[in-house]
């Protein structure tokens, strides 16, 4: 399959990053991640970014950042009569406690 340069139109090899005859880039950098993704591409394959000129104003949601997930241990004790005793009392007296 024959791939034409979008800046020239001069046939160049497949999996190229750059035309041999004008040195334009042949694929486009997602503004992501800023790996190399196809030109005809829509969306980044690697993070799932619009891609292309334009992306933002096409992209009607606004960026939510990406989070991690992270595993995490919680503590709750409750002290027995602690809520009677907090009306009971007063905070200095509850901190002495």
């Amino acid at each position: 399959m024959e791939i034409a340069c979008p800046a020239c139109n001069a046939a160049v090899l497949p999996d190229t990053a750059y035309c041999s005859a004008c040195g334009a880039p042949l694929s486009q950098r997602c503004e992501s991640c800023r790996r190399g993704i196809p030109g005809d591409a829509r969306f980044c394959p690697y993070c799932g970014a619009p891609a292309g000129r334009g992306a933002r104003e096409r992209s009607a949601q606004p960026e939510i950042p990406h989070g991690e997930r992270r595993n995490a241990t919680v503590l709750f004790s409750d002290l027995s009569g602690y809520t009677a005793l907090n009306q009971a009392l007063d905070p200095e007296e509850v901190a002495r406690v």
